[in-house]
């Protein structure tokens, strides 16, 4: 796998994503808040107030998975039935390098997407005089732990779409998918607190499990990625 090669993809997959819609990322963050608020108590009990806190730490988990699967239905799908997954995949390295970069491509923007996913939780909390900003010592788990362990969902989705094919159907129920069963997810990770055993289990089984894929995707034939055999 070379590195420049890979890194000229991943840029590739950033500029066609923002050409596709920049104006994705400020409202999928204004969608993530609103079903996250819309989910959180309202009264102002301590526990209401520790709850809140404590989802934001988790609000990767929502954000990036949400936005991500857009972005990897029109990096993979679209672009397959368009014709334009062949020569990347003649000419653009490895499977894998193809893969991973669209993967790693939609891990930045919707990284970005947390971050304006987070501005905005705060500055709810901060409208309605709430304390929903997480302990300091919660914040490397903000920006370092659920992203990384969010960057295992985003590897899930990019293999459905890789490894199933024409299918509209999946375009539509992946992110119907991650923003419903997202918030479930984030309002029951807030009502436990994060160790740092259970953080650094999250982060080694979120990167084995893109090793997994990676290693799949490898193997996978790349006439039926590029859409022309089914068999």
């Amino acid at each position: 796998m070379k590195a420049s090669r890979l890194f000229a993809l991943i840029g590739k997959e950033i500029r066609e994503a923002l050409r596709a819609g920049w104006a994705n990322l400020p409202a999928t963050a204004v969608v993530t808040v609103l079903l996250l608020v819309a989910k959180t108590p309202h009264d102002s009990s301590a526990a209401a107030a520790l709850l809140q806190s404590r989802l934001a730490i988790f609000l990767p988990l929502l954000a990036m998975p949400f936005y991500a699967s857009t972005v990897l239905s029109r990096a993979i799908q679209t672009e397959r039935l368009r014709g334009g997954l062949l020569p990347l995949l003649v000419y653009g390295g490895s499977a894998a390098e193809v893969w991973l970069a669209k993967i790693l491509g939609a891990f930045v923007l919707s990284y970005g997407v947390m971050l304006l996913s987070l501005s905005g939780y705060l500055g709810y909390g901060a409208w309605l005089g709430r304390e929903v900003l997480p302990p300091w010592a919660a914040v490397p788990h903000v920006l370092i732990t659920m992203p990384v362990a969010a960057l295992g969902l985003i590897a899930l989705q990019a293999a459905l779409f890789w490894m199933i094919g024409r299918s509209s159907l999946l375009s539509v129920i992946v992110p119907i998918v991650v923003m419903f069963g997202g918030v479930q997810l984030v309002v029951l990770l807030g009502l436990q607190p994060i160790s740092l055993p259970t953080a650094a289990l999250a982060m080694l089984g979120s990167l084995a499990l893109l090793a997994a894929l990676l290693l799949a995707i490898h193997h996978y034939p790349r006439d039926r990625a590029a859409g022309i055999a089914t068999g």
